[in-house]
């Protein structure tokens, strides 16, 4: 009776710590940035993003979406509804589209074009697969000299 009772303890302490082993976030970065398409009254920007998957397993996300910053002007937001996987200990890059209102650019035209680097900051939001949550990543960086 009491081996059955040390089993059960020993069993449920073994379930509980496989299941709580904690998802290390990905990190996201800003790799290159295109302008796509421009009309009177937007601007559509493609910018590539670099997921880092530091887990031992692959991260599935369904959906991400992520708020882009340039300079301390907020260009909007990109969203993304195909899924993609960043393979364990490895990263994958991705396209995230955004569409900017050239009101935006033309009031901020001087903050934008102040410096030789443009100072970036991304905040993202994955949503993995099979899982109710969400992770929120955010990163700054800095392109140019």
């Amino acid at each position: 009776m009491l081996s059955k009772i040390v089993f059960s303890v020993f069993s449920l302490l073994f379930v509980t710590a496989c299941s709580s082993s904690a998802i290390i976030k990905p990190e996201v970065t800003v790799v290159g940035m295109n302008v796509e398409r421009a009309s009177l009254w937007e601007t559509t920007a493609r910018f590539d993003v670099r997921v880092d998957n530091e887990n031992e397993f692959d991260l599935e996300v369904e959906r991400a979406s992520h708020l882009l910053e340039i300079n301390g002007v907020r260009l909007g937001k990109g969203l993304s509804s195909e899924g993609f996987t960043i393979p364990a200990f490895s990263s994958t890059k991705i396209p995230v589209v955004v569409n900017v209102s050239n009101t935006t650019i033309l009031s901020r035209l001087g903050k934008l074009t102040s410096n030789k680097v443009l100072d970036y900051r991304i905040s993202s939001t994955l949503y993995p697969k099979g899982q109710n949550g969400k992770i929120k990543v955010y990163q700054q960086g800095r392109f140019g000299p």
